[in-house]
């Protein structure tokens, strides 16, 4: 084995042994048996240091050998490569090394951030509440704020059409939503189709709406239906048809209306219009 080869088979054993490949025992002791003689003297390879090594006598001296220049190349370039990997090391250690604790000032002006920045969204979350309580009405609004932010003034039911009693029951029953042809001329077809489809069963039942209106549908398994409010004082019977599995049409004798169709267990919904108009199971 020469100097070349004694380089090269030493750094394939120290990759294996860093990389877990080979035991610490089995690194040295394959490296303590890489022995190159050369001119009548004994050279080996340090194994920790992996530097060369000279037999004096009876102890082992560090030497660099006297080898061709090809071999001096590798030797150099080996030195160079190891010079290199620890730079690497050096480096990496020094940007992931573990930062030095906080001063006490820095420590305070963290805290201090910390605290302002608390405060200040607890006062904004308590200014929306403020707001939102003035427009409801439940704070009343000094005229000073409400002239310069209008938008602060309780917002009024009555303005809106909101609070009135014709509103409310303008379009929120199925009664109010049906219409009569533009010839005025009411037909219930008996061309009806109530089997086959998802709510054939669940519908049929006694539907009471959830409102002041009372409205109450009676659906019969024979396709027959009766809307009638005691309170409102109206009744209207005729027959309802399943478009499809979400869609339904009413005809009655007061006129006809088509609506989306959802029911869950006990709960009937019924969209007109983007409208929902929601009924409990009674019967």
């Amino acid at each position: 084995m020469d100097f070349r080869q004694a380089r090269s088979e030493y750094l394939r054993l120290r990759h294996a042994y860093r990389s877990g490949q080979i035991p610490p025992d089995q690194f040295e002791k394959q490296v303590n048996s890489m022995i190159v003689r050369s001119k009548g003297q004994i050279w080996m390879i340090g194994v920790k240091t992996g530097k060369w090594y000279r037999r004096d006598g009876k102890t082992w001296k560090e030497d660099l050998p006297e080898i061709d220049s090809a071999d001096t190349t590798t030797v150099a370039q080996d030195d160079t490569s190891n010079k290199n990997k620890q730079n690497v090391k050096d480096k990496f250690k020094a940007v992931f090394a573990r930062k030095p604790l906080e001063t006490a000032q820095e420590k305070s002006f963290r805290q201090l951030t910390i605290g302002f920045s608390v405060a200040f969204i607890g006062l904004l979350l308590a200014l929306f509440v403020v707001i939102g309580l003035m427009r409801k009405g439940v704070i009343e609004t000094p005229s000073e704020l409400s002239s310069i932010f209008p938008f602060l003034q309780a917002s009024s039911e009555e303005d809106a059409g909101i609070g009135s009693s014709e509103a409310l029951e303008e379009n929120t029953t199925l009664s109010t939503n049906l219409v009569i042809p533009a010839n005025g001329v009411i037909s219930i077809s008996g061309n009806i189709s109530i089997n086959g489809f998802l709510y054939t069963s669940a519908i049929r039942g006694t539907w009471l709406q959830r409102d002041s209106s009372n409205e109450t549908l009676v659906i019969k398994k024979n396709g027959s239906i009766r809307i009638f409010s005691s309170s409102k004082g109206f009744e209207y019977t005729g027959n309802y048809s399943f478009i499809d599995d979400h869609n339904i049409r009413f005809q009655t004798d007061a006129g006809s209306v088509e609506a989306e169709i959802w029911i869950d267990a006990d709960v009937l919904t019924l969209v007109i219009n983007d409208l929902p108009l929601v009924y409990d199971r009674i019967e």
